[in-house]
């Protein structure tokens, strides 16, 4: 669709899906078919420049050079002793750019650049040519990150989807010995930014060694978003830094938050923040801004709010409500205070134990108040980095001791066992897991890639291996306060994946002969829809109900839960039989009267169908299924 003008005679509209077609970004805020139409069309009448103005981030381990690159480049300084980076530092810097950066990709790009504007008949030719010439200066929000392990964990939340990555790498150390460091932060960037953003390969200090060469071919099967060109460069003496600007100008042309064009009264909203002299504003004082700049309905200020979050002009988590009555102005401001409390020798010898009280001691009293402390924690307790234990202790699990405690697993043997295998496993997943799993911890039996949890009884023992990237799981028997336990544990792992991190679980072989080995649950599955009662692994016969059985899918144990809700939730003749049916399949299965997930889902698949003649049931169960 280029053309809005058609829709405005729709009145009646129900739904309307405009994605993948050339027009502006839409918020959630603005739902109903009538309000998108009346947005666009106001949109459409409005004078309209680009941002110019793009996120960077410079990632890698730590010594790798990573601010003696942003200094460089960005200063053209260079300070042999350069101490590490503590948190986030962020420095603005102009760069040239173009939406066209050579004659060759002159006719696609600015084609695509007509497509993009021309849906909107009052866009003048000179709005085009303003959107083509003011690219040639974009600032970049350099977001310049700490290496440090122990800070891995906050990086993913200021991981945005377009902006422009740099993995800064050493060139003393060769890629055979980088091999995993160099995967670690390309899945980090794939998982939390996507597999489309640009990344800028830099590898610094050649004037030691002049001989490395980063392997692009190997990693660009995997990870084809890595930049062609890669940067061989050093801050010390400057070396392909012009070269690196180049490369830079190139990328950021490509990303198509540059190239959207934005009202001006967006730009208006945005430099009146800029101008306000102050760390973070409440919400009243940023709708009284969009107000003054004739940004009035609810939806726009909201969809601004993630246009500045994702430029890094503002840190604002408008989805949280400890947090959304405050919007951060000075992201270095709130990003150090908490790589500052994570990396505190304070936390370190108090082994990830904070007292709230302590907190005078690690930050700066004179750039954090008292009073700002509790949004500190709401908001790292809102990245699952951290959570409350007692009313005045917050315990951190990335900086708990790595000390497992004794445990007998033979006593497991005869319970539920677990492995889930992610193709990259963040440091941060089992510490999320910890933080969720916070009123479940068993007499403080918890590490630093662990946890022991009690449920209705039954103790388990959740662990990851950073080396298999796997989390195992015991759990104590196989009960039916087990299995319960079992799919609670699942459904966290899964929250927590979001889509975003891959991952396969695995169940055990029940033959001693094959004690520890494991085979996909899915396979398993998908075996038995086919009727399959047994299979060969590993050159022996096992029964494909017996490896399933109480290992229900968790996804349709989750619809089930959900449609008991409703049911429960609207009381009704009908709803109450319907009701009665599905609890009764919950407790066949917990008496093994059938067996397996398949059988349940069938039993529930056949209710449901027949529950489709219900008019008051048809609207919940489309929802649902």
């Amino acid at each position: 669709i280029t053309e809005i003008d058609a829709l405005a005679s729709l009145t009646n509209l129900k739904w309307l899906d405009l994605r993948n077609n050339f027009l502006p970004t839409i918020s959630e805020e603005i739902e109903k078919p009538s309000e998108v139409i009346e947005y666009l069309l106001k949109y459409q009448m409005s004078e309209k420049r680009p941002m110019n103005e793009v996120k960077v981030l410079v990632l890698g381990d730590e010594r790798v050079g990573k601010t003696s690159v942003v200094k460089r480049l960005t200063k053209n300084e260079f300070d042999e002793h350069e101490s590490s980076t503590k948190g986030v530092s962020i420095l603005p810097f102009k760069i040239d750019s173009t939406v066209v950066p050579n004659e060759n990709k002159k006719s696609s790009l600015f084609q695509k650049l007509l497509s993009f504007v021309s849906f909107s008949k009052s866009t003048s030719e000179k709005e085009i040519d303003i959107l083509s010439t003011e690219m040639n200066g974009i600032k970049l929000n350099i977001w310049d990150f700490a290496g440090q392990q122990v800070t891995h964990t906050p990086h993913q939340y200021f991981m945005t989807e377009q902006s422009l990555y740099m993995l800064v790498l050493d060139a003393q150390i060769e890629d055979s010995k980088n091999l995993y460091t160099i995967r670690y932060w390309l899945d980090m960037i794939k998982s939390y930014a996507g597999s489309e953003v640009p990344v800028i390969i830099v590898v610094n200090k050649v004037d030691i060694n002049s001989g490395y060469r980063f392997d692009i071919h190997k990693y660009r099967h995997s990870y084809p978003n890595i930049v062609e060109e890669v940067l061989y460069l050093s801050s010390k003496n400057g070396e392909s830094f012009e070269k690196l600007k180049s490369v830079i100008s190139q990328e950021v042309a490509t990303l198509k938050s540059v190239k959207e064009l934005f009202p001006v009264s967006y730009h208006a909203v945005k430099s009146a923040i800029e101008k306000v002299q102050k760390d973070y504003m409440d919400d009243q004082e940023y709708f009284a801004i969009c107000k003054r700049n004739d940004v009035l309905e609810e939806g726009e200020q909201r969809l601004l709010l993630t246009v500045l979050n994702a430029m890094g002009t503002i840190v604002s988590y408008a989805d949280s409500l400890n947090l959304d009555r405050t919007y951060v102005i000075n992201p270095e401001w709130v990003t150090n205070a908490i790589y500052e409390i994570i990396r505190s020798e304070h936390l370190k010898n108090n082994h990830g134990v904070l007292k709230r009280d302590d907190l005078s001691k690690i930050l700066c009293t004179q750039t954090y108040k008292k009073e700002q402390y509790s949004w500190i924690i709401a908001l790292m307790e809102r990245f699952e980095v951290c959570f409350s234990y007692h009313e005045n202790e917050v315990l951190i699990p990335a900086v708990f001791e790595n000390f497992e405690p004794e445990i007998h697993f033979e006593e497991y043997e005869d319970g539920y066992r677990l492995r889930i295998v992610y193709e990259f496993l963040p440091k941060s997943v089992i510490s999320k897991f910890i933080v969720r799993s916070k009123f479940m911890i068993k007499e403080n039996l918890y590490w630093r890639d662990g946890v022991i949890l009690e449920y209705e009884g039954i103790t388990a023992v959740i662990k990851s291996d950073e080396l298999s990237n796997s989390i195992d799981i015991y759990l104590l028997n196989n009960s039916t306060h087990s299995r319960d336990f079992l799919n609670i544990i699942r459904n966290e792992f899964r929250a927590i994946s979001e889509n975003k991190l891959k991952y396969e679980e695995k169940v055990p072989l029940y033959l001693p002969e094959h004690k520890g080995k494991f085979v996909p649950y899915k396979e398993l599955e998908a075996l038995e829809r086919k009727g399959v009662l047994t299979n060969y692994f590993y050159g022996e016969e096992y029964e494909i109900r017996k490896l399933l059985h109480g290992y229900e899918p968790q996804e349709n144990l989750a619809k089930i839960n959900k449609l008991i809700h409703y049911l429960k939730s609207n009381p009704s003749e009908e709803n109450s039989i319907f009701l009665r049916e599905i609890l009764e399949i919950k407790e066949q299965k917990k008496e093994n009267i059938m067996d397996s997930a398949f059988d349940v889902m069938s039993k529930f698949n056949s209710i449901v169908k027949y529950a489709k003649n219900s008019h008051e049931l048809i609207g919940i169960i489309e929802k649902l299924f």
